[in-house]
């Protein structure tokens, strides 16, 4: 038509196909990534998030167990009075992995842990510091700063405290 330029003509005649291919293969590329970017489950497993210092000393000396003792009480007490733990856990902790972090050792999940200090964990109220723990490591004080509990372990918390419920109802009668 003659009101129509060359440019529109041009624009027209244009193949747009090699963009609809390169937009199915970037979709099929980020459909890819997403099958394997690995996804943790949220509300799956209970875990806290936990902070440690360990003395540790040589078992066959029974001097230096008490030596130890001594050191990790007076950790714990200098830490109820309202020193900072990750400052002693930096200069008293012999875990050469968490020391430098402040005694951190992240988000552990149940049973990730020695059974000990697994125990005191899950039982220890959040923001409190433990009582001393011996393990196979040395001495332990913990401190638990968050606690997530799973969806299901509260669904069966739930449903166990019920069954106590009715059986001390029962009991009653």
């Amino acid at each position: 038509m003659p009101w129509e330029s060359e440019n529109d003509e041009g624009r027209r005649d244009r193949d747009w196909s090699k963009f609809v291919w390169i937009g199915i293969g970037a979709m099929i590329a980020v459909m890819l990534a997403l099958l394997f970017i690995p996804r943790e489950q949220v509300g799956a497993q209970s875990r806290a998030r936990a902070w440690h210092i360990l003395i540790e000393y040589d078992y066959r000396t029974p001097g230096d167990r008490q030596a130890a003792l001594d050191t990790i009480n007076d950790l714990r007490e200098r830490v109820i009075a309202g020193e900072s733990f990750t400052k002693l856990a930096r200069e008293y902790s012999s875990d050469e992995d968490a020391a430098p972090r402040g005694g951190d050792l992240g988000w552990v999940h149940r049973g990730e842990l020695s059974d000990n200090i697994d125990a005191v964990i899950w039982t220890l109220p959040v923001n409190e510091v433990s009582e001393v723990i011996e393990t196979g490591f040395g001495l332990h004080i913990v401190l638990v700063t968050d606690r997530e509990i799973a969806e299901a372990e509260q669904y069966e918390r739930g449903l166990h405290e019920r069954v106590q419920q009715e059986f001390s109802g029962s009991d009653k009668d």
